[in-house]
């Protein structure tokens, strides 16, 4: 059986830094930090790429009040960790994730 949500966190965060939670909201097709009565969000669509599944990452948000703290990065690696977890091959619509995917390969 599938759960609904999964959490993600920093946790190789810098001491004295707050722990952030990710939830990843299966049915949504989205992982989610919320804090303050703000949402910051990564979608997803799933789908087949030459008969095998795949995942894009088409849309990430992070309001004014989260901007600058790290989130879209938080939201990005909890993604790719779970689609590579899952073994999916990964596309990215989504220019911020791209940049990230670039950015590790690299590495």
């Amino acid at each position: 059986m599938r759960k609904a949500c999964m959490n993600f966190s920093n946790r190789d965060k810098e001491p004295g830094e707050p722990v952030m939670q990710v939830q990843h909201q299966i049915p949504q097709c989205c992982f989610l930090y919320q804090a303050d009565g703000a949402e910051a969000r990564l979608e997803y669509r799933l789908f087949q790429a030459q008969g095998q599944p795949a995942v894009d990452f088409y849309h990430t948000f992070v309001p004014p009040e989260f901007r600058g703290q790290g989130i879209a990065a938080l939201l990005t690696t909890a993604a790719l960790e779970w689609a590579r977890q899952q073994q999916l091959q990964i596309h990215a619509s989504c220019s911020y994730v791209a940049r990230q995917l670039e950015t590790t390969e690299k590495n």
